[in-house]
């Protein structure tokens, strides 16, 4: 189940989660790492266009945490194996980009992470590519996906503060269909 690009990401993420609630003074408060990390109106206005790729490796928190390392683990090393490393990264970068530009859209005052977006790619592509394959020697890839992608979507969404920003983070599902679309032609090339 595991891959190099697996690892690496769990890695990533975890070491970036770590530091960036490491060092924060108070729990409300905003760390300095998350603020130069997380794509934000403010950043892409200034041309910081490189926070398009350093928010799918950032959390909200440890629930989210815990439910995209749980996709990664399960739908990433197949994603891996199929797309090669190139258009494995290329598709986590871009479906996490779409999600955090998105959300930025949808609530241009907030700053968001991105990993649920580029988890939720991961997930798409996997479902996309191989949809009968069982996970858990049970339940195909199509409805464990859709049971992820609603565990993800728990994690995001803030229910009390009626946060809607998050909803942004599904822009990576369109994006995950249209490198399906792309991968094959770009292939042949």
């Amino acid at each position: 189940k595991w891959s190099k690009a697996t690892v690496f990401l769990v890695i990533a993420s975890v070491a970036l989660f770590v530091l960036s609630y490491g060092n924060r003074s108070s729990e409300s408060e905003t760390s300095a790492t998350m603020k130069w990390l997380l794509a934000s109106r403010d950043s892409l206005t200034n041309f910081q266009l490189w926070r398009l790729a350093s928010a799918p490796f950032m959390y909200s928190g440890i629930l989210q945490l815990a439910a995209c390392l749980l996709a990664i683990y399960f739908f990433g090393a197949y994603v891996f194996r199929r797309l090669g490393l190139a258009w494995f990264a290329a598709s986590y970068i871009l479906c996490g980009a779409a999600g955090g530009l998105a959300s930025t859209l949808i609530e241009p005052q907030r700053s968001f992470e991105a990993a649920p977006a580029a988890v939720l790619g991961l997930i798409a592509l996997c479902g996309l590519y191989f949809p009968y394959m069982l996970f858990l020697n049970r339940i195909s890839a199509r409805p464990f996906g859709a049971i992820l992608t609603g565990l993800i979507a728990l994690s995001t969404l803030n229910w009390e503060a009626g946060d809607i920003g998050y909803a942004g983070q599904f822009a990576a599902l369109p994006v995950a269909y249209i490198l399906f679309r792309l991968e094959p032609a770009v292939q042949k090339m």
